[in-house]
């Protein structure tokens, strides 16, 4: 006779708490110190009055920070943190309105300088780190 296997109801589509269970291990996140680092840079466009909102999604092959510039907007810049191109092209990658990949690397900061050159470019400020 077959085991009873607990089920758990996702998104209308069953599977079992084990496949759940592994699903939730596997899903890449930000650190701490990683959202610190983005939530400088933001705060600061935010200050400037360049950027209004931002979100955050979570995938099994990535995270995305997302920023917009009004909260109805598509996002001008994805910031994306895929684990697997550590060894390739880096970790971090920043992808514009369009799509296109403005900059890679396996350092956050130094990602992030392509986006804080045009802020700074547009404004005439310096951003303090």
């Amino acid at each position: 006779m077959a085991t009873k296997k607990p089920l758990v109801i996702v998104a209308n589509g069953y599977e079992t708490e084990k496949n759940a269970r592994d699903m939730r291990k596997s899903q890449i996140m930000w650190t701490r110190q990683e959202l610190s680092v983005l939530m400088n840079i933001y705060g600061q466009a935010v200050a400037t009055g360049l950027w209004r909102d931002y979100g955050m999604s979570v995938r099994q092959d990535r995270a995305i920070f997302a920023i917009f510039r009004s909260a109805n907007d598509v996002p001008i810049y994805r910031i994306e943190k895929i684990p697997e191109r550590r060894s390739k092209q880096g970790q971090y990658q920043i992808l514009s309105l369009t799509g296109q990949i403005l900059r890679r690397g396996n350092d956050l900061s130094q990602a992030l300088k392509v986006i804080e050159k045009k802020i700074t470019s547009k404004n005439n400020i310096r951003l303090v780190h």
